[in-house]
């Protein structure tokens, strides 16, 4: 039998958990979702055995994993090492009858790396995870239903929400991580006063009644997000995309022996405070700007220096291989094939299969990336470290957002 059992802990995600369910069911039919034990188990059962009857008839697991998913109980001892834990024990039951299991992170957790988990829920760690923030509620749960979709139990399922009313279009966001936990909170209110508000019509003497769907009333009644204007372009000294002339002058920087930070083409504050040095340096006016005057003074000032003028070359392509699975902090795993300057990087979806997602080039030690990760798009800058273990960069989002990331190859972080 084909289902989805979600599996979360109360004090940690149950509002998402409730907003998951009725969703789901409103796409793929209210008896294909499992809340949790609770729901499916007779009075009396031996609890082990209804969590394996309920995982039994389910094709997908969807572990919600919050901020407080690994925290201590009032004990002081970690939940996850109780052996009776359902949490664990729904996992755990899941991965040992090759269920499908998904992590859907909340809200900016991440997921524990293998070592933080029991021994039967280490493989975990490598499942490729989606996500479900209040910024982007829609979107990310626009891109799980999707995801869904595309496993053969649920192909036939009602597209446009089911028996459901029509479902707003999903707004785009950044790779790198509306409002959802106040709208949550406000759509609670306004449910209330409207259930009151019909009950009370359709009970007076020559009330009316309802008029119509509650599901309709709700949807009319809850606030749609104000549309946000596009951002005003970036002044020069701060520019949010990559720029060929900001990495010229982080190159000839750091040739000249200034710390502009990562050359990476993007200005940041390590870029500007090594301009500023260079300019106070040679007695130019500091203004930390990057434009055909500085990049002319750089020019110069490696001119002048003949010994910086014959060692400076363009970094040597690192002799190694960056094919492999390179790992996030989060201990996300993604697929990299490098062939001569041409890389391309893929990524795990929910069929536990690897799907390409961008390609690039690397130049010396810098990889530049163009991705399309399910809907987002933009451009990942990063450097090799010497060892060729380890990519530290940027990812620029083409909506404005932008993330820190650092991956590791073959090997998780810390080890």
């Amino acid at each position: 039998m084909a289902g989805i059992f979600i599996n979360y802990r109360r004090d940690d995600t149950s509002a998402y958990s409730r907003l998951l369910y009725d969703r789901l069911g409103q796409e793929f039919g209210q008896d294909l979702v499992f809340m949790d034990v609770e729901a499916i188990r007779e009075p009396g059962a031996d609890f082990v055995d209804a969590i394996n009857e309920g995982v039994d008839k389910c094709t997908v697991l969807l572990a919600l994993i919050g901020k407080n998913w690994l925290s201590t109980g009032g004990d002081g001892k970690r939940r996850l090492d109780d052996p009776e834990d359902f949490v664990r024990l729904e996992i755990a039951s899941a991965l040992k009858r090759n269920v499908r299991v998904v992590p859907v992170v909340v809200e900016g957790a991440k997921i524990p790396v293998a070592d933080d988990l029991p021994e039967e829920m280490k493989i975990l760690a490598r499942r490729q995870a989606l996500t479900l923030s209040h910024e982007d509620w829609e979107y990310d749960i626009g891109k799980l239903i999707d995801a869904l979709a595309k496993i053969p139990e649920f192909r036939d399922r009602k597209v446009g929400g089911g028996d459901g009313p029509p479902q707003p279009t999903p707004v785009r966001k950044g790779w790198s991580t509306g409002a959802m936990a106040f709208t949550a909170l406000a759509a609670v209110v306004i449910v209330l006063v409207v259930l009151g508000t019909l009950i009370l019509n359709g009970n007076e003497p020559g009330g009316k009644g309802p008029q119509q769907p509650i599901s309709n009333v709700l949807l009319e009644t809850v606030p749609t997000e104000p549309e946000i204007p596009p951002p005003e372009p970036p002044v020069e000294n701060n520019k949010s995309a990559y720029s060929e002339e900001v990495r010229t002058a982080q190159q000839n920087l750091a040739a000249l022996d200034y710390e502009p930070g990562i050359i990476d083409g993007l200005m940041g504050a390590a870029t500007e405070s090594a301009i500023r040095e260079f300019q106070d340096d040679e007695g130019h006016p500091v203004t930390g700007r990057v434009n055909a005057t500085l990049l002319a003074q750089l020019r110069s000032a490696l001119q002048a220096d003949k010994e910086l003028s014959n060692t400076y070359q363009p970094a040597p392509k690192p002799n190694i291989n960056l094919s492999g699975i390179w790992y996030d902090d989060s201990g996300t795993p993604f697929f990299m094939e490098h062939f001569g300057d041409v890389v391309r990087i893929g990524a795990m979806n929910v069929m536990n299969q690897f799907e390409e997602i961008g390609n690039g080039r690397i130049e010396g030690n810098v990889i530049t990336i163009r991705y399309n990760y399910y809907g987002d798009t933009g451009m990942v800058v990063a450097t090799l470290s010497p060892d060729g273990r380890h990519l530290n960069g940027t990812d620029r989002g083409d909506d404005g957002t932008s993330e820190l990331i650092t991956l590791h190859h073959e090997h998780l972080r810390g080890q």
